[in-house]
């Protein structure tokens, strides 16, 4: 009985291993584990895959929150510099003309454009930005119109945006509006509204303001609201004014139309601007008794239009550049009393439609050219009071 006792545990070890074996192979598709060890493993496998899904969603959760930030960081920078602001404030910035910072670049100017160029819709928030924007192009550097800066431009600006509330900012005559406006606050004009003249004044005309002449207005397509009548500036005449101050570089925006600029007798002082010399159209140039001063510019020789020239009773101390001899189209010259210096160009044989040249009353030394022979069409001519020889 007990050898058939241990013969029947024997048999039943075996079959109970070989069934354990089987139920092993079939769960753990050839795996030789008990089930036991089986379920331990299936138990990792499920703590891997969990552990997987939480890597997944931690990264899903910090890339949400990072574009959260960045979305953040855009909101507040437009807040601080909303579209259609081109310009840094002055309080930003800490004083009126900073060095550039990585962290407070001043906009580069943007290409000029002429100013009879159909504009394009005007973008913005609002008629400030809009105004702001559509002046940018003119500029000769973008921080004159600086909150809390004092300059002709922004007075300019300020009196387009403020008080000429019939400004619209895609009037096809704003851009000349405000290079006159530029050009009278320059000159501290409006200190001069007195009972003969008229300027700066809402829903004034410009070519109802003094000194100002227009020719017959174009009619002209523009994208918005549609037909528009473009201004034509042909003359200033703002001479014997009683001006002060300079002349804003601005006014090179005006060599499409103008034709004849006078600011003669008036107590205008500093350089003539390099953008006087983009005025191709001029004519008539009369700068003459004033306080102008510095280097007459290489650039006159860009006026190849101009008739008549009048520089007399200023202070340039300087040579007379070569490139007067490219203003073949001068026919009088009045640069007496100049404070030119050197001697006079043989270039000035070109010039042979000048019929009056007056540069007495100068430093100028050397010979007098015998290039000056060459003007055929000359009727007077006064020397004097130079230091020549010969």
């Amino acid at each position: 009985q007990n050898r058939n006792s241990n013969l029947g545990a024997d048999l039943y070890s075996r079959n109970n291993g070989t069934a354990e074996e089987s139920d092993g192979q079939s769960r753990g598709f050839g795996d030789s584990r008990t089930p036991r060890e089986w379920t331990n493993g299936a138990r990792d496998g499920r703590d891997d895959d969990d552990d997987a899904r939480l890597r997944r969603t931690l990264c899903i959760v910090s890339v949400l929150v990072l574009s959260a930030a960045v979305i953040a960081l855009g909101l507040g920078l437009s807040m601080n510099n909303p579209p259609g602001r081109n310009f840094i404030r002055s309080d930003e910035i800490g004083f009126i003309y900073p060095q550039p910072t990585p962290g407070n670049l001043i906009p580069t100017p943007r290409p000029t454009l002429p100013i009879w160029n159909t504009p394009a819709p005007v973008m913005g928030r609002t008629r400030e930005d809009q105004i702001s924007n559509r002046l940018f192009n003119l500029l000769s550097d973008p921080r004159v119109l600086n909150d809390g800066v004092v300059t002709p431009q922004r007075k300019a600006y300020e009196f387009l945006v403020y008080k000429g509330i019939e400004w619209d900012p895609s009037d096809l005559n704003l851009d000349i509006a405000f290079v006159i406006m530029s050009l009278l606050y320059g000159f501290s004009a409006e200190q001069k509204n007195e009972t003969k003249v008229k300027w700066l004044i809402p829903g004034l005309d410009l070519c109802e303001y003094t000194g100002v002449i227009c020719e017959p207005k174009i009619t002209e397509t523009v994208y918005q609201p549609g037909i528009q009548e473009r201004i034509r500036i042909k003359k200033l005449d703002w001479h014997d004014m009683n001006f002060t101050g300079t002349i804003v570089e601005e006014i090179r925006h005006l060599y499409h139309d103008l034709e004849s600029l006078d600011l003669s007798k008036n107590m205008i002082y500093g350089n003539i601007p390099e953008g006087l010399f983009d005025l191709k159209q001029l004519k008539v140039l009369e700068l003459g008794n004033n306080n102008m001063y510095g280097r007459l510019s290489t650039g006159i020789g860009n006026l190849r239009n101009l008739e008549k020239i009048g520089l007399y009773e200023n202070d340039f101390s300087t040579n007379i550049p070569t490139e007067i001899g490219l203003m073949t189209s001068l026919q009088f010259a009045f640069l007496d009393s100049t404070g030119f210096i050197g001697t006079i160009p043989t270039e000035i044989g070109e010039l042979t439609s000048v019929e009056e040249f007056q540069i007495y009353n100068n430093f100028l030394t050397g010979t007098i050219p015998r290039e000056m022979g060459y003007l055929t069409s000359l009727r007077k001519i006064r020397l004097y009071r130079n230091s020549f020889r010969g």
